[in-house]
């Protein structure tokens, strides 16, 4: 049997001159013979398998069958993949914009400490990411572990409901004003922190393993499915933030205005039925085998390397070493100049014939992929900082943003808004920009760069990096002006009081937040994915969340920094419990610099990015 290009076998043919449908007929006669009718049901089978085109990326179905791609995969998962997600984000949503609110509305605890835990639980929920990527590539796989993520995710929902129900673990009662109300602590709010992590370590581990694996439906060997491939992850935002208009919306209504406990309780309906959704499209997934440990793998790289720093790498480069195709995990990288000094770890001086693959210690002697693997974590450090930054920035919309919000005026006719749910229009930015982009600007733009998406996944970031930064100048310009406001009325000495000022002034900086993040978010998942070497594209994935995880704690240091610098005395500094005798719009002003000089740098460093070249081998044997 032959084999066809994707390195499946495949039935021969007859005779290359035999034809499905040819039939011999005997003179004389006026039907076909039964040996002539098996021969045409036989050709017809086997022409239909010839048809067959499988894979290139090596995934198999759930029957562990080399993946059809005429039959599974690509956009016939879209709907469970993306409708799985947007349940899960409409349950996340719902505890994660009201968190603050309900930080010091229910458990009394002060605006400062409020933002720093909000920004502190964000930032773990982050860093768990990084263990789920590296657990999903090195043993369980992406789908098994997206499935275990999503039941931790319950797990600590639950815990949220049983802390508005159970008497002994209610938050303490206090008056509607607010004024006098003892923080909660003890029991009650280690109960409340135990279900809120237990969420960061569920959500966290299933964000990088479930848009790995929803990548992983395309094949980017295959000239349509790359293409559609860029428009999933365009879709994938759209969805995260239309569930997040669910629960920005109607589950935060149902929060502040029936109960916490009604709210929770539906939120762990909502990640029931995307458990339903997800297990039920199985039939429909490709599948990547776990590839190894991808630390591991990378450290081997810097120990080798280190090993051999005195050895001279030649310049011809024939002397690096590189595994036989059948032994290969993944594709091959080729070979690149950059940090030559990691070249040091796949340098030989003996000939490729000599090595014995079985005998080789792989932390003396590396391929030239794993060294182009850990290359790339070096190459992608800067544009990573950047996204930290860009991260600081971000955070604030679910923190002050939201303290900013509830000392205006919420009235829209006979109805309140809740402050929480102005980040509906930071959804409003991401959908209207995102499908503009796509219909609108990437087809006149693709005239002028001559780039199928218009703009290459870095030139999108950074469209996103600038539109942050009008964003806080926005976010400035409304915070004077509200000061000025409560001044004139006499509202600045009062912690409560509402100052009568529209919310919708605040409609800019949520829409502003929510078009950079069309623009960066969506660059950074798919540049994340595309871009990484196939052996660690777990842990590049979730190196945007760990972004965000870093960018989450820098905003609570900085929060604590700024308050601890400018209180003096009676005057409580910037990020006061009285907001209106506070200066929050000094520190928007310095969001907006930092975000400023983080743009320059950023485009400094990522004019030089090379975008990744690679060799398709199939490996036939992968270890």
């Amino acid at each position: 049997m032959d084999e066809n290009a994707y390195g499946i076998p495949v039935p021969e043919f007859v005779s290359s001159t035999q034809q499905a449908g040819d039939v011999t007929v005997s003179p004389g006669s006026e039907e076909p013979s039964n040996a002539s009718i098996e021969m045409v049901d036989q050709l017809c089978v086997m022409k239909e398998q010839q048809k067959l085109e499988y894979t290139r990326d090596g995934s198999v179905d759930f029957r562990g069958k080399p993946a059809v791609i005429s039959r599974v995969g690509g956009h016939r998962s879209l709907a469970f993949t993306l409708g799985c997600m947007f349940l899960i984000r409409v349950a996340y949503d719902g505890v994660t914009y009201s968190l603050v609110l309900y930080l010091t509305r229910k458990l009394h605890i002060n605006n400062s400490k409020a933002a720093s835990v909000v920004s502190n639980w964000v930032a773990s929920t982050t860093v768990f990411s990084l263990l789920g990527a590296i657990v999903a590539d090195s043993y369980f796989g992406r789908y098994w572990t997206t499935l275990g993520s999503m039941f931790i995710h319950i797990i600590g929902l639950l815990i949220l409901v049983i802390t508005t129900v159970l008497p002994s673990l209610e938050p303490y009662k206090c008056t509607r004003s607010f004024v006098g109300c003892t923080e909660t602590t003890g029991r009650r709010i280690q109960v409340f922190y135990l279900g809120l992590y237990i969420i960061a370590v569920g959500f966290g581990s299933f964000l990088p393993c479930f848009i790995s694996f929803g990548a992983d439906q395309y094949d980017e060997g295959h000239p349509v499915e790359v293409h559609q491939k860029s428009l999933y992850f365009s879709l994938l935002y759209v969805v995260i933030s239309s569930g997040g208009l669910i629960g920005n919306s109607i589950i935060i209504y149902i929060e502040q205005n029936v109960s916490y406990k009604w709210g929770y309780s539906i939120s762990v309906g909502f990640i029931g039925i995307s458990l339903l959704v997800y297990v039920a499209g199985t039939p429909y997934y490709r599948f990547q085998k776990p590839r190894g440990n991808p630390v591991s793998r990378v450290i081997q790289v810097w120990v080798a390397a280190t090993r051999k720093w005195r050895m001279k790498v030649s310049a011809p480069n024939n002397h690096l070493y590189e595994a036989p195709v059948e032994k290969a995990i993944s594709r091959r990288l080729l070979h690149s100049n950059q940090f030559r000094f990691l070249d040091k770890a796949a340098t030989i001086n003996i000939s490729l014939q000599e090595i014995d693959e079985s005998q080789r210690n792989p932390w003396k002697l590396c391929t030239v992929t794993q060294v182009e693997e850990a290359k790339f974590l070096f190459q992608i450090a800067p544009i990573w900082l950047s996204l930290v930054v860009y991260s600081t920035l971000d955070v604030q919309i679910l923190s002050l943003f939201v303290e900013q919000a509830a000392t205006m005026d919420n009235r829209l006719s006979k109805f309140l808004v809740p402050p929480a749910s102005m980040s509906i229009f930071q959804i409003l930015g991401v959908c209207v920009c995102t499908f503009t982009y796509e219909t609108v600007v990437v087809p006149i733009i693709r005239r002028f760069t001559g780039h199928p998406r218009g703009l290459t996944m870095l030139q999108r970031i950074s469209v996103g990096l600038l539109l942050i930064v009008f964003s806080m100048l926005s976010a400035a310009l409304v915070e004077m002006n509200r000061l000025r406001i409560a001044k004139d009325y006499g509202l600045h000495n009062s912690p409560t009081a509402r100052v009568p000022l529209s919310i919708f002034w605040l409609f800019p900086q949520y829409f502003l937040v929510g078009a950079s993040e069309a623009f960066t978010d969506a660059g950074q998942f798919e540049f994340f994915y595309d871009q990484a070497p196939e052996g660690i594209r777990g842990i590049s994935t979730s190196l945007q969340f760990t972004a965000y995880s870093v960018g989450s704690y820098l905003s609570s240091f900085m929060i604590v920094i700024v308050t601890a610098i400018t209180r003096h005395g009676a005057d409580s500094g910037w990020i006061s419990d009285k907001l209106n005798k506070g200066h929050l719009d000094y520190f928007f002003w310095l969001l907006m610099l930092l975000g400023s000089l983080n743009l320059v740098s950023y485009l400094t460093f990522t004019h030089r990015y090379k975008y990744k070249k690679v060799v398709h081998v199939q490996a036939t044997d992968p270890q």
